[in-house]
């Protein structure tokens, strides 16, 4: 059975969840799915351990560190049904106490969607807001082309009207328009972008993105189904 000296992450899981607000914790817990993605080009010798192995080990050690890890991939892991009841499960065993808004996650909720769209531009930014279920907010910014292909995203701790604020008085520019859309034309619109393979449209990577697709995936799903995709 693996130590907790033998397991990646305890430490900075322990910082994360000690910052106060989710997204430090959820972004590296989006940074962790992304780390056991195969890579086509490498040998299978140099492979990352896959998300299975990893959830393993979680389970083997049992300190409150890999409880929330369990906990978040509970609900993070939307490619695996039968993994991410997997981590629900083991995370439920457990009588490590959790922040309200980790054991509570499936509860959250992304309650506002705002395209920002300029006029000559190559695409639109989609502002999700998302509220946690201790009240805490978090705002996911999505840049998607013509092509419907996400080029960047990030995510912010503060809540999407105070986003919004600081957008509006910072702009300029007469052609950029705001405008609130229906969540589940967002998911559309975000999930068609996020179907196509990282590897269909090579893009420079950003400081953020694509180390936090797994959470943008995650808040994809948090909105309703059922709407058109934006050309």
């Amino acid at each position: 059975m693996a130590t907790p000296e033998e397991v990646p992450l305890i430490g900075e899981v322990r910082n994360a969840l000690d910052g106060g607000h989710p997204l430090d914790f959820l972004g590296l817990l989006s940074m962790v799915v992304l780390g056991t993605t195969a890579q086509p080009l490498q040998n299978p010798e140099e492979q990352p351990p896959s998300i299975g192995e990893l959830v393993a080990a979680f389970i083997d050690v049992q300190v409150p560190e890999t409880t929330a890890l369990l906990a978040g991939l509970g609900e993070m892991l939307v490619d695996d049904d039968a993994l991410r009841a997997q981590c629900r499960q083991a995370a439920r065993q457990r009588r490590d106490g959790l922040p309200l808004w980790l054991a509570e996650l499936g509860q959250s909720t992304v309650h506002r969607a705002v395209r920002m769209t300029h006029v000559l531009g190559d695409g639109d930014e989609l502002l999700l807001g998302v509220r946690f279920a201790d009240g805490q907010e978090m705002t996911g910014v999505v840049s998607i082309d013509h092509r419907s292909v996400v080029t960047d995203a990030f995510l912010v701790p503060e809540s999407i009207d105070a986003v919004l604020a600081v957008a509006k008085s910072n702009n300029t520019d007469p052609d950029v328009a705001f405008a609130d859309i229906d969540r589940a034309d967002a998911r559309a619109s975000l999930q068609e972008a996020l179907d196509k393979p990282l590897s269909m449209f090579p893009l420079p990577d950003s400081d953020t993105w694509p180390g936090c697709r797994a959470l943008v995936q995650w808040l994809a799903r948090l909105m309703p189904s059922g709407g058109g995709a934006h050309s």
